[in-house]
This record gives structure tokens, sequence and C-alpha cells, in this order.
């Protein structure tokens, strides 16, 4: 079977963690600013999809985002009880999870209380083809940092949250719902394993240092004062901001646009963060990481 090419080399993720929707028509307010989005970023989407409730049962449903389908799609959010709705940019004849253009995504955390994903969870994936044009007039900080204070004031409280470019091939959109694949490396799959095994903790404790973060107060606790020296030592001042009261983004100093070749660059940021983090056990599961580490080591060094 003949591999399809890659349509784009990397993608960027934004990954947002939270408690509680700012709104009880948190449907209604992410398709509004879905549909600003889709004139911002000057794209048009392609599909339209949702999680929604069929008794217990949690069902998916995909229409092609046409004018013939709009009448179905609302029908479908008025009639179900949604757990999740997104929409997506993606060609034809194009591999459909590699090669998405741009999707945005929110859902609220399922109703077991044993569930494996106990957040609000807001996700935007987004190639640089098409993000581009929006830094002529300003920086990726700063327009990050825009989004996540627009999801913040309409659409939930933001926990926590990340940022990250990641090649195509490992599927970002997949790794970021919490879901392994072969394209990952050693260490890509044990950092998933041990998010999934503690994300309950996500308010209080971190999954690891990225391109972007989002701290709180709850994160940094005691040592408030002391870690945020240090973040900004190994970031630079101008890479660290108070966005909201008790909340904090930083990036590290590689630019994303050109990650294909800062990506070592990038690595050798977040290591010094997490040794960094790990001194003040901000890490999730500090225990397990320990262990999982000394295997990835073992696997590596076996090539």
């Amino acid at each position: 079977m003949r591999k399809m090419s890659v349509k784009y080399p990397y993608n960027i993720s934004i990954s947002l963690y939270g408690d509680r929707f700012a709104t009880k028509d948190w449907i209604g307010a992410f398709i509004s600013i879905a549909e600003q989005w889709k004139v911002r970023l000057s794209i048009e989407y392609t599909w339209f999809g949702c999680n929604y409730y069929d008794g217990e049962e949690i069902k998916d449903k995909e229409f092609r985002y046409i004018k013939r389908n709009m009448k179905r799609i609302e029908q479908l959010l008025s009639a179900k009880e949604i757990r999740s709705i997104s929409f997506t940019v993606i060609e034809r004849g194009v591999d459909q999870v590699r090669d998405i253009e741009s999707m945005i995504y929110l859902a609220e955390p399922g109703r077991s209380p044993h569930t494996w994903e106990p957040y609000h969870h807001f996700y935007f994936l987004v190639v640089p083809e098409v993000l581009k044009p929006m830094f002529q007039a300003g920086t990726p900080f700063n327009f990050f940092l825009s989004v996540m204070q627009e999801v913040e004031a309409q659409l939930m409280n933001v926990c926590y949250g990340l940022i990250h470019p990641m090649v195509s091939e490992k599927l970002a959109a997949l790794y970021f719902m919490n879901i392994s694949n072969e394209h990952l490396s050693p260490s890509e799959k044990e950092k998933l394993f041990i998010w999934k095994g503690s994300n309950r903790e996500f308010a209080t404790k971190i999954w690891g240092a990225f391109w972007g973060n989002v701290l709180t107060d709850k994160h940094l606790g005691a040592h408030r004062a002391e870690i945020l020296a240090q973040i900004r030592d190994i970031v630079g001042p101008e890479n660290l901001v108070e966005w909201a009261e008790g909340k904090y983004f930083f990036a590290v100093p590689v630019d994303i646009l050109d990650f294909l070749a800062q990506r070592h660059r990038l690595e050798e940021y977040t290591q010094r963060l997490e040794d960094m983090f790990a001194k003040y056990n901000l890490l999730m599961t500090q225990d397990i990481r320990d262990v999982v580490a000394k295997r990835v080591k073992e696997l590596e060094s076996k090539g």
C-alpha cells in the first residue's frame, strides 16, 4: 500500500484544562468563538463533530460542515446531551488525522466520577502555515496569550495548560486526546502514560515542560516567588507573564515557527525546566516518573 506524503511537516497544539465552564450555554459560546476564529484565521471548516449521550452510552456523530447539513447539526445539538463538540479543517484525499490543518474542540468531563478525563478540555490544533499571517502584527507569544485570555473569559476557568509543536507523523490530535500511537518515541509514550494515570492532579501538579506552559498559584504553592524567579532565569523575563490573577504563562525562547530546526534547543530548555520542577515536586506522580525515566533510558541505550 502506497504511503501518502505528509502535507504539513508539523503542527502546534494548545491544550487547556479547567474545572468549570464560564457559562451554562458552553456550546453556544464555543460555536461563537469557532465562527470568529474561522474569519480570524481565514479558514473554512470541513467537518463538524460531537460526542453525545444516548442513555449512559457515549456516541459519536460527524457531519460535513456544509449548508445542507446545518439543520441536522442544529437538531442534534438541541435534542441530545452533548459531551464534546469540534470543528475541523482538512482536505479530501489526505491522512485524516496526520494532515489536519486546524481543529478546535471543547469537552466537559464524563459523567462517571472515575472518568480518565476529570477536566474540562479546550484543544486547538493548527499548522504554522495558517498562523504565519497572524504573526505579521505581533509575536507567537502574544497570539497564544490572547487565545488563553479568550478561553478564560468566554469558555472556562483555566487551571492548567500547554502549547507544544509536534512532528505531524506523531499524530498530535490523538496524543493530546490521550491516545497513544506507534509513531511516538518511548519517552513520549511513557509521558502520556504518566499523564493518563495522574491527571486528576492537573490543578496542583503539572505534566511536564513544553514550549508554552500555563501554571497557577495552586501549582506553585509556598515556593511561588522562588519558582517564578527560576523560570524567569531560564526563559527570560520577557517570556513570563501573569496573564490573569494567580495564573502564569511562560514560553521557552525558541522560534515555534522554526520548530524542525530548533527542536533540539527546545528539548534542552524543557529538560532544564523539568529538572527544576522535579526539585519542587511539581511533576505528576514523581515516584512513577522516576521509575519510568530509568526504564526509558534503558530502552534508549538498547537502541
